[in-house]
């Protein structure tokens, strides 16, 4: 076939190689050298051969074994190599920096590779690497990454494209062998933690709540932070604006650019809240009588926060729940409970106000005459005292009459009555002494029979006169009598 520079040769034809020919075969031996060269370097490497690289160190410097190489570009152009690209990947390293090759895009030598030469280094999986741990502070590293313009080592921190897996015991700084895993490590570096509560306050019904936590590592328990508010920058929580909220007991996090934490998730736990605790101080109002009511008012506060949800609340008037006697002196309250309406509206359901009911123990009186007001037959008796505390003889009243409101003593409503010496009394709500019962006794006098004889008419002559005589002397002793109530006059 016409142009064909690779048409074979039959026996005993001159041999002629054209150009195109002889340079294909250069091309095939020289990649048959390199990677026999490279597959026979080290044996050991084959258990990474899925993850070795070829690289060009295009540095001007000798990479070390377990150096670190940044990812530049692929070996072969797409456009100008296109099979070379297909068949392999093959890349340029270059001197790491943070800014372009943190995240993952470098590779780590598996033997020293001289300036501008082609070697094997690790870019996925496990490998042994040198890392540098910074100045002990107390806290593990578990991830590592590039170091800006170093090419011995990587870096350790609190994120990294690298998980360190295990590395060389000793003290924490320094270089140290490490057994890392490429491409396996998350860039932000989330991590479990424990939360120990440190301080605040729970929230209430008109009050967030405010719990600050102590950050632990829950692989480790190393203390990462201490009174962190997860709700302040650069951390991520957010808490209901109202309402109870429990503490927290465990979360995830990372550290960022900066090296600072950030919590992302924590396990704070809502409660609902029907009714909430109040306290009261008195703040207006009057103390009520035996004919009026109470009328306290009062400045109320959340009792778990202190926040102030009023100044001068009537806890009877509407949309208050509460109710008070009638009529009667109440103590004050100082506790209660209320809740909020769905219209956002405070109200009060219950307080401990108390009825003041002080003891209605009846004490003696002495009572000495004022005014002697004896009943008669048509009109009751009104004698009127003055009114003595027999245990103190203090006088406690004058011009007493017993039987008008509100005293409870009770006479009939005609007759005569003695006048008392004694009684019983006791004080009401607002401190008057009211008497129950006095010794006043009625008098009860025997009513004669007169005028029978009269008037039924006389018999014979003298008898009658006798009986008229008889009947004349007592009508005359009946007017000088008293009269004793029962119908027969003065």
């Amino acid at each position: 076939m016409a142009g064909d520079s690779f048409k074979k040769v039959r026996p005993r034809e001159a041999l002629r190689i054209p150009a195109a020919a002889y340079n294909a075969f250069i091309d095939a031996a020289r990649a048959h050298r390199e990677g026999r060269e490279m597959g026979s370097r080290d044996a050991g490497r084959e258990v990474f051969r899925g993850a070795l690289i070829p690289i060009l160190n295009t540095t001007g410097a000798t990479i070390p074994r377990f150096g670190i190489l940044g990812i530049d570009a692929p070996l072969f152009d797409p456009g100008d190599a296109p099979e070379a690209f297909r068949r392999r990947v093959a890349l340029r390293g270059v001197t790491p920096t943070a800014a372009d090759h943190s995240g993952g895009k470098f590779v780590v030598a598996l033997e020293p590779i001289p300036a501008g030469r082609l070697a094997v280094a690790c870019g996925a999986g496990l490998c042994a690497a040198r890392v540098e741990f910074p100045t002990d502070d107390g806290r593990e590293r578990r991830f590592a990454d590039v170091a800006d313009g170093v090419t011995a080592n990587l870096m350790a921190g609190d994120r990294g494209s690298a998980s360190i897996l295990w590395r060389e015991p000793g003290a924490t700084a320094g270089v140290k062998w490490a057994i890392i895993r490429l491409g396996g490590a998350s860039g932000a570096g989330v991590f479990p933690v424990r939360l120990e509560l440190a301080s605040g306050a729970q929230g209430s019904a008109l009050v967030r709540a405010s719990w600050n936590y102590d950050v632990v590592d829950a692989l480790t328990d190393e203390v990462l932070a201490e009174v962190v508010d997860p709700l302040t920058a650069p951390h991520h929580w957010g808490r209901p604006t109202t309402g109870p909220v429990s503490p927290a007991t465990f979360g995830t996090a990372h550290f960022n650019a900066d090296g600072d934490i950030e919590l992302g998730w924590i396990n704070e736990t809502p409660q609902p809240m029907w009714v909430f605790p109040i306290t009261l101080v008195q703040s207006g109002g009057q103390q009520g009588t035996p004919s009026a009511p109470a009328s306290w008012q009062y400045a109320v506060y959340d009792a778990t926060s202190g926040f102030t949800l009023g100044t001068s609340i009537n806890p009877v008037a509407a949309p208050h729940q509460w109710r008070r006697p009638a009529t009667g002196k109440v103590d004050p309250a100082t506790h209660g409970y209320a809740s909020i309406s769905s219209a956002g509206l405070l109200i009060i359901g219950w307080i401990n106000e108390v009825p003041h009911l002080p003891a209605l123990h009846a004490f003696p009186i002495s009572l000495v005459l004022a005014e002697l007001a004896n009943g008669t037959a048509t009109a009751p008796t009104s004698h009127m005292y003055h009114v003595f505390e027999v245990s103190s003889g203090v006088q406690v009243g004058s011009f007493v009459n017993p039987g008008v409101s509100p005293h409870q003593w009770r006479r009939p409503g005609i007759g005569r009555y003695s006048p008392a010496t004694f009684g019983l009394a006791y004080r009401n709500a607002a401190g008057d002494v009211i008497i129950t019962w006095t010794n006043e006794a009625p008098e009860l006098e025997a009513c004669g029979t007169t005028g029978v004889t009269e008037e039924l008419g006389g018999g014979g002559g003298g008898g009658g006169e006798m009986l008229m005589s008889a009947n004349s002397a007592e009508r005359a002793a009946a007017a000088a009598e008293p009269d004793c109530g029962c119908g027969k006059g003065r």
